[in-house]
């Protein structure tokens, strides 16, 4: 969060304590836990809850948790499944949710309602392969946390699926009695439809999922036509976004600037689904890269700019046939 309240109830932004003589304690607004203070090299400075406090926080979640293990324990049993609730996998000091044995394959399911770091999330994938068990993550729909809006995207890709015939998905626990919600991501990393499926089916839909990625033919996005160039370029200028700072670098030591592209380039103002780069930023690096190396080490290079939203399934083939479809568009 970029705003706190100060020991005298006086609302404090983010970008302004970094040399201010008031050094804290800083609280939150809403539960009033005390806050840290984040001023980090990659993102502009914000407050954000210890980790303490957001188990305080988190304590009318548990209930919500113990109910939905407790729904689909009886789901899964009454669709004829041999179910465990609350296993521990001893070999990696884990525990499972629920844990599932069908036809000699050990499922573990997995309900998030609290946040979860990447790193988290990807020790806890890699603790289940140890043991032969495939972990399956339920996001609770209820959780504040993975809402989805375009700032989360960094956390919803850490419990993205994917499937040859669904492509990228999320996951959603709905609530009692209720099937479950899977949201399918465009390559914008927009929701563009969504399915419900029953637990028992979406197990057998795991038993089908591909692992040959394919891009598939993404729709192209639209463009804004209207977007004022001369001051997106001044507040590029003054960002103190680190994929912009990143940028404006690379195009220094190419002996180009900004104000040199192609207008038609700041028309493409979409996220990505893969990269924490903006569409024009992707379109900016191809173009400087154009004229000077063959196809795929243009494609290579400009992949070796970008920075990857922390999703550990995703490969490289699949990256690479990304940024050659940008490239035969006619974005610029």
């Amino acid at each position: 969060m970029f705003y706190a309240k100060d020991g005298l109830g006086n609302w404090v932004r983010a970008d302004e304590v970094i040399g201010a003589t008031n050094s804290g304690p800083y609280f939150c607004p809403k539960c009033e836990q005390v806050l840290q203070f984040k001023a980090g090299t990659k993102r502009r400075p914000y407050f954000a809850h210890q980790i303490s406090s957001v188990n305080q926080m988190s304590k009318g979640e548990s209930s919500q948790h113990r109910l939905a293990k407790e729904d689909l324990y009886q789901n899964l049993s009454q669709s004829g499944y041999q179910v465990r609730m609350e296993v521990d996998l001893k070999k990696v000091d884990r525990r499972a949710d629920l844990l599932i044995e069908d036809q000699a394959k050990l499922y573990s399911w997995e309900i998030q309602y609290a946040l979860l770091s990447s790193s988290d999330s990807r020790a806890r994938e890699e603790d289940h392969l140890q043991v032969g068990c495939q972990l399956i993550w339920l996001l609770g729909q209820d959780s504040p946390h993975y809402r989805y809006n375009k700032c989360v995207l960094d956390r919803l890709t850490n419990f993205m699926t994917y499937h040859q015939q669904l492509g990228w998905f999320v996951a959603y626990y709905q609530g009692a009695q209720l099937p479950l919600k899977l949201v399918a991501l465009d390559l914008w990393g927009k929701p563009y439809r969504s399915y419900l499926i029953q637990p028992a089916d979406y197990l057998h839909l795991l038993g089908d999922l591909g692992r040959n990625y394919q891009l598939g033919h993404p729709q192209r996005p639209l463009a804004n036509p209207n977007i004022r160039v001369e001051a997106f370029i001044k507040r590029c200028l003054l960002s103190r976004n680190a994929c912009d700072r990143k940028l404006l670098i690379f195009l220094y030591q190419h002996g180009t600037s900004l104000q040199s592209l192609p207008v038609k380039i700041f028309q493409w103002q979409r996220k990505l689904l893969f990269f924490k780069q903006d569409l024009w930023q992707v379109l900016t690096y191809l173009y400087v890269l154009g004229p000077k190396l063959p196809t795929r080490e243009r494609h290579q290079a400009v992949l070796d700019q970008l920075d990857f939203r922390p999703h550990a399934r995703a490969n490289c083939g699949l990256y690479l046939d990304f940024i050659s479809w940008l490239e035969g568009q006619g974005f610029y």
